[in-house]
């Protein structure tokens, strides 16, 4: 065999965007295709390579590469130098048609069958192949992320295919595999760089490992931005910022604005330029009118020429307005106090909403429902039904709440215990996450925002509204439960915002307290990157943090170990603690003072390393506290750790000012 002839023969299909596709038609092609596990690439000559009886490239918009030399075309490119490839051209002028039209064609097979040749397949030219092989079960999110670390800058071949990785008679062929280990060993044996090694030599095996896919986001290059959670909830004075968003602007506090208008069939041009300017993330919800139990006349209008204006004002404001990062279509259609006469269906909600955003090239998501309305109607039967009739959408907007001021809530089980919401959760973060699990496959990647957060009422089923003195550690702990969901790799929650600056009950002018604690989380530098703390082993958990236990709320991590397996500090610092506690909690654990504001704790060590004593000053990565094992309150080897971030941090747990430590590792 040739050097990067294929082990075996099999159908290649190759979708080749054009040079004018920018990340969103890239991460477009991902949705359309993925299912069907096609390679994805912009590169004509490594969709040509390979010396296969049965090639196909699907060549999105391939006018774009230009006339080439003979005056043919894309097409003419291939039957040149790339004979025997079948070839299928797919129009598309926008990145939502190519997720709606390519995923009809991708599903096709090969249907044209090329003889062997001495030059069938063989490069036109040399060149540097680079392909980013993910495992076999990695889904859309790990081949989105792979697209939103690497297109912008280097646009390469992606795929799940470790023949297609191995192909081509080139002198470079690179292959960054993601979580080899997931392969399994082959039939001989051997793991994935084995494979590579006995079928194509040559190339340059380079292991990537990732726990979710926004971890394999940063590894593969992309820049982490900086999560500035929380928002509030306003209105405009006139065109421009409300009160809540001028106190955010004028104290320097980025984050969120979610700005209600209530449009009727007047247009209401917005100017909020300087508010994305100050850094203020601005989506406003667009409504027909208020609540019919407040006097209003429901959040979408009756049908007829009321909508026909309705749209047309909405599209209008879309148009003319500056400043707006997204908009969102009505409110709690699902709750008939929003109603208008003649009442609202799911499909009308949809309806509607289609009709406004259509071709508008805007950031659009379709209303929040009601989470927890129930009487005569089910309100994830709402959800699914408006999600199934939107022709697209670029965010999604949710409401969830936590019944009172405990902030122990955010991580409660409890679910209604009577029909039809026996599926659904009491409380935020759970009751938002059940809806987000019924969102239909392509919208899963999607950012969400969190459109509508408080604790409903000042005391148990007491009197609404928020109280200054809980509701800080509230509004915390709440950011915490998100931010550990993101980092399990869940589908990313954008924001929080608060509900609401001013108008009822839940008004926050006041509350000086939550304020302050809104503006110290969004102006919350970037998390300091934590060292793996076992030597030598990828990230596996076996306890998430806030799960139940029978002691309470699990104050940290636990992470995967073998006994015997070196325990080494997260970050440089100077251990305050080494104590062995017997059969209690954390049996032999070593605690560490970082002196930057953060403290971790080791637990269930079975040995302490000899030279670890109070004031041993210790480096992140290097130093051995200690040997894995299954000491104290344990049931089998594992590392437990905790990390503390002292008056900031999360009271009511076993050890206080406890956070998440998820978000911080590597």
């Amino acid at each position: 065999m040739a050097r990067g002839d294929p082990r075996v023969q099999y159908d290649r299909i190759y979708i080749l965007l054009p040079p004018t596709a920018d990340r969103e038609w890239a991460l477009a092609a991902v949705d359309a295709s993925w299912q069907f596990r096609r390679t994805i690439g912009g590169s004509a000559d490594d969709a040509g390579v390979g010396n296969l009886d049965r090639r196909k490239v699907i060549a999105v918009n391939p006018e774009a590469w230009g006339p080439g030399d003979d005056g043919h075309g894309l097409a003419g490119f291939f039957q040149t130098h790339y004979p025997g490839v079948e070839f299928e051209p797919v129009a598309a002028r926008t990145a939502e048609e190519v997720r709606r039209d390519l995923s009809a064609v991708a599903v096709k097979p090969v249907t044209v069958t090329t003889p062997p040749s001495p030059t069938r397949g063989r490069p036109r030219v040399p060149y540097e192949r680079i392909y980013i092989l993910l495992p076999p079960d990695a889904d859309k999110p790990w081949a989105k992320a792979v697209v939103e670390a690497t297109w912008d800058t280097q646009r390469l071949t992606l795929g799940n295919s470790a023949d297609d990785a191995g192909i081509g008679d080139l002198d470079v062929r690179r292959v960054i595999a993601v979580n080899p280990y997931a392969w399994g060993p082959g039939d001989d044996g051997t793991d994935l760089e084995g494979f590579f090694r006995r079928h194509y030599p040559g190339v340059a095996f380079q292991p990537v490992l990732a726990a979710t896919p926004e971890e394999l986001r940063l590894r593969l290059g992309g820049q982490a931005e900086q999560f500035t959670p929380l928002g509030i909830h306003d209105v405009p004075d006139g065109n421009g910022p409300g009160p809540g968003c001028r106190w955010m602007m004028n104290n320097g506090v980025p984050g969120w604005a979610y700005v209600v208008v209530f449009i009727r069939d007047q247009p209401l041009p917005l100017n909020y330029s300087a508010a994305a300017a100050a850094g203020l993330k601005v989506v406003v919800n667009l409504r027909y009118s208020w609540s019919t139990d407040l006097g209003g006349q429901g959040t979408l209008p009756p049908a007829g020429e009321a909508e026909t204006r309705f749209v047309a004002a909405c599209r209008q404001t879309v148009q003319q307005s500056q400043g707006i990062w997204g908009w969102t279509v009505g409110n709690e259609p699902n709750n008939p106090r929003e109603w208008p006469g003649g009442g609202l269906t799911p499909e009308r909600v949809a309806a509607v909403y289609n009709q406004i955003r259509a071709g508008l090239g805007a950031r659009f998501a379709p209303a929040p429902v009601d989470p927890f309305f129930g009487p005569g109607s089910d309100n994830r039967n709402w959800f699914r039904r408006i999600w199934a009739n939107v022709t697209g959408a670029e965010f999604v907007d949710l409401h969830g709440y936590v019944r009172g001021p405990n902030h122990l809530l955010c991580w409660s089980e409890f679910k209604f215990q009577n029909a039809p919401l026996t599926w659904q959760y009491l409380n935020f973060s759970g009751c938002c996450r059940t809806l987000m699990a019924e969102l239909p496959g392509s919208y899963r990647v999607r950012p969400v925002l969190i459109s509508e957060f408080n604790h409903l009422w000042k005391f148990d089923n007491g009197p609404a509204g928020w109280v200054d003195d809980k509701g800080p550690m509230v509004v915390r702990a709440a950011v915490e439960a998100v931010r550990g969901w993101n980092n399990q790799g869940g589908q990313q929650v954008a924001g929080l915002v608060l509900y609401r600056w001013a108008g009822d009950e839940w008004a926050l002018k006041d509350m000086n307290r939550i304020k302050a604690e809104l503006a110290r989380l969004n102006r919350d530098g970037p998390f300091p990157r934590f060292v793996y703390p076992i030597r030598g082993r990828p990230l596996q958990i076996n306890g998430h943090f806030g799960i139940q236990r029978d002691y309470g709320l699990h104050e940290g991590i636990d992470l995967f170990a073998l006994t015997g397996e070196l325990i080494v500090p997260v970050m440089d610092g100077v251990v305050d603690r080494v104590r062995d506690i017997g059969s209690l909690g954390y049996g032999r654990y070593v605690r560490v003072d970082h002196q930057n504001g953060y403290v971790s704790w080791y637990g269930h060590l079975d040995q302490f390393a000899p030279d670890i004593q109070v004031g041993s000053q210790v480096v992140a990565g290097q130093t051995v506290l200690g040997l894995a094992g299954s000491t104290g309150n344990s049931t089998g080897p594992h590392l437990h750790l905790t990390v503390q971030r002292p008056g900031i941090g999360l009271s009511g747990f076993v050890e206080p000012d406890v956070v998440d430590p998820l978000p911080f590792l590597v």
